[in-house]
């Protein structure tokens, strides 16, 4: 699970919601956007289409937090605020394919950026 500094509280989700860039992956919908502090901040929305039940969804969203705290690395902008949207496909890959996912996405936000 990420730190609590590194997740975004909700009035800043709704914000990013809506005045985010939106980019497309296999898995995710991902909404992102510079921020002015030192560090990326991220959540996760999986929604109720997605897993019916509240213990699925909450598992579903600490499998992707871990997966981003544990790839931080390959993130090439620190001051980024990020929100994942997952697709129903996610229910059918592996925790390492998602992983792989994750990877590609946090490499590729500055190239992502400079395209809008």
């Amino acid at each position: 699970m990420l730190p609590k500094s590194m997740r975004l509280k909700k009035s800043e989700v709704e914000f990013l919601l809506d005045k985010g860039l939106k980019q497309r992956s296999n898995f995710f919908s991902i909404i992102f956007r510079k921020n002015n502090k030192s560090s990326c901040r991220f959540c996760v929305v999986v929604g109720k289409k997605l897993q019916l039940k509240p213990a699925q969804r909450t598992t579903l969203r600490r499998k992707i937090y871990e997966a981003i705290r544990k790839n931080l690395d390959h993130i090439s902008d620190a001051n980024i605020d990020a929100a994942f949207i997952p697709y129903t496909q996610i229910n059918k890959k592996t925790p390492a394919e998602v992983e792989k996912e994750i990877i590609y996405i946090l490499t590729n936000f500055n190239k992502w950026a400079k395209t809008y």
